[in-house]
């Protein structure tokens, strides 16, 4: 029996250090206030210290196309991968660097492409009366054409997404539903909510200037809409700002809120 105790006892021990080793760390998430000076100065801090130059770097830019295919957005060694969007559709353009053979397909407003276990993920959202977001996956863009080669990881109505990003628990979505900015875990082709991160949605019409830079995924954000009230004695303006950063499994969204409202 003693022994028998002892043999249950050390299995259980090795089983207790398997499971634990094999748990998902899961998501480390902040978000600071920047109009609080607390919250502002913490968010600096870990910017300057994972981002060299601060956020403000990354705010939108005016984009430059190329040979009418779209902005240079994402380039290995083999393809130069060309985005265009707009609020009304677009298109992904793989160029092979070896041949300047091009294939592409078309896309409503892509906003991100990145190399991922041997295939491309592209990110489309679409934000224009209606919202609506597609993911695919290719894995030989040689093969592709509009209806054939490549996966769809995700096809979703209603939502409107910023930033799809990868940590060794799985596919997550940075999105806007309703009136939130939420994190989404992808599984099996569907979308299931982590965690709200936000009680405001930061989606903006036009270009998301996501990036990728040494292994961190950042997407500025800036965002300015207006309402007016049902007699038009008023507008109220408002404005958020900031940028969102995911590094390994820490997720870090500064934004500033600004509301003004102008008589009229």
């Amino acid at each position: 029996n003693t022994l028998t105790l002892k043999i249950f006892t050390i299995f259980f021990m090795v089983q207790c250090l398997w499971n634990c080793s094999h748990q998902p760390k899961g998501i480390d998430i902040v978000v600071y206030d920047l109009n609080k000076p607390e919250q502002k100065a913490a968010f600096e801090k870990w910017v300057s210290k994972n981002d060299r130059g601060g956020f403000n770097k990354h705010y939108p830019k005016d984009t430059v196309y190329y040979d009418g295919l779209g902005l240079l957005r994402f380039e290995d060694e083999r393809y130069n991968i060309y985005l265009a969007g707009s609020i009304y559709g677009g298109s992904v353009a793989f160029v092979n660097k070896s041949n300047g053979t091009k294939h592409s397909i078309r896309s409503s407003n892509p906003i991100m492409v990145e190399y991922i276990d041997g295939a491309y993920v592209v990110t489309s959202t679409y934000r224009h009366m209606s919202f609506s977001t597609h993911i695919l996956k290719i894995k030989d863009p040689e093969k592709l054409t509009d209806t054939t080669g490549y996966e769809v990881l995700l096809d979703s109505s209603d939502i409107s997404s910023r930033l799809s990003f990868f940590t060794h628990d799985g596919h997550f979505l940075i999105y806007e539903h309703e009136n939130n900015t939420l994190l989404g875990k992808i599984e099996n082709k569907k979308l299931s909510v982590v965690d709200t991160l936000l009680n405001l949605r930061t989606y903006q019409y036009g270009w998301l200037d996501n990036s990728i830079q040494n292994g961190m995924y950042i997407s500025p954000i800036k965002k300015e809409f207006g309402t007016i009230n049902t007699d038009y004695s008023e507008e109220r303006h408002e404005m958020i700002t900031g940028c969102l950063y995911v590094k390994g499994n820490q997720i870090r969204l500064g934004y500033k809120h600004t509301v003004s409202i102008i008589k009229l």
